[in-house]
């Protein structure tokens, strides 16, 4: 992966929060393997940090490049310290942040976790006709100001410093309780409706960046997902 000096570059950490922690409400396999490797690309030059706050299920962490015209192409790393090279960047972490009784918890609907469940989509179509999504019910994770919604302390203190200069953000995600949110850039779309967006893809384009590395919990799901939105927002991403 070739890269020239003059690139802005952000990272962006998903959902490293105690739940996808070993230990939480929804833990990850083996989640704190990611641990070191987000505290080592903390240390990066970057010009923009953004973490989101919340997140999922299983895998860690993914670099993703997208060449003007190309499609978009997913390389999973054992080391992505060892791809990313010293350019201008900024930070960015996520946190999913879920109220009580929040649509996608299976407590919220008497169902068992990890079955679907039909669910009203707050967002009308153009043709303003109600919509339902299918919704993954999950165990009760990341409820706001409990200690499983936290971003894990030692990923916090690295991305301090980032966000004391005004180069980082923290996206929350998932705070609307009628509607699930895995990307960290809009909510969980219904069939032919529109997607709320949060406020990642606005700061990203302040920042002029061309190049966005993503690492955090889990890939199948909020990471996956925040890679492809980051495809469709138009952000006229090199990579």
């Amino acid at each position: 992966m070739e890269q020239t000096p003059s690139e802005a570059a952000a990272l962006l950490i998903v959902d490293v929060q105690y739940d996808f922690l070993p230990g939480g409400a929804l833990a990850v396999p083996n989640g704190d393997d990611v641990l070191p490797v987000v505290r080592a690309l903390l240390k990066g030059k970057w010009n923009f940090v953004a973490a989101s706050q919340v997140g999922t299920y299983n895998s860690i962490y993914l670099v993703f490049t997208l060449p003007p015209g190309a499609a978009l192409h997913l390389r999973s790393s054992d080391d992505l310290t060892s791809v990313i090279q010293p350019l201008k960047h900024t930070h960015t972490h996520t946190q999913d942040y879920h109220p009580p009784g929040h649509v996608s918890f299976a407590s919220t609907h008497g169902k068992e976790p990890f079955t679907t469940l039909d669910v009203p989509y707050p967002y009308a179509g153009k043709d303003g006709a109600p919509k339902t999504i299918s919704q993954l019910l999950w165990p009760d994770h990341c409820i706001q100001g409990t200690h499983g919604a936290e971003i894990d302390e030692t990923v916090l203190d690295a991305l301090q410093p980032w966000l004391d200069a005004g180069k980082g953000i923290i996206v929350q995600k998932g705070t609307n309780p009628a509607v699930d949110a895995y990307s960290a850039f809009a909510s969980t779309p219904g069939p032919g409706v529109p997607v709320p967006s949060t406020s990642l893809a606005a700061s990203l384009r302040a920042h002029n960046i061309s190049t966005l590395y993503i690492a955090g919990l889990a890939t199948d799901y909020c990471v996956r997902a925040s890679a492809l939105d980051a495809r469709s927002v138009e952000l006229g991403l090199a990579h």
